[in-house]
């Protein structure tokens, strides 16, 4: 049997992904260069460009995000989600970079918005209760 909370939480926790991942799907040009700024600035050698890895970020998150919304593997789409958004909030948010004390504020109340949400998927992740 379902169980209802476990159902609800896991949408409302795979909607932020969901979405977001459809966003990058989108226009994965407007993301593309602050990728590549940041492959550059850790010395990240990869042959794909900005704008695929946007994509293939995006492709993740709504694949996975899709299937732990509806219980398909739900640990294993948790661990998936909390893999990929480890790159997207250091790429995302590096508030350790702005000088501005309101931009720094705003980045990192939305670095450890993203870090909490990482706490949730590996609460999913970590689940071994039936659905």
């Amino acid at each position: 049997m379902i169980n209802p909370v476990k159902f609800v939480a896991r949408g409302l926790l795979a909607s932020v992904f969901i979405g977001g991942g459809m966003n990058q799907l989108k226009n994965p040009a407007a993301l593309g260069p602050v990728v590549e700024r940041a492959k550059e600035k850790y010395g990240v050698d990869l042959p794909v460009d900005g704008k695929d890895l946007v994509t293939a970020n995006g492709a993740g998150m709504v694949a996975a995000g899709t299937a732990m919304a509806l219980g398909i593997m739900p640990r294993t789409s948790a661990l998936a989600l909390a893999g990929l958004l480890v790159p997207t909030n250091v790429v995302g948010h590096p508030f350790w970079e702005q000088t501005d004390p309101g931009k720094k504020m705003h980045e990192s109340s939305s670095f450890m918005a993203n870090a909490a949400i990482i706490g949730g998927l590996l609460m999913v992740a970590m689940d071994r209760r039936k659905k």
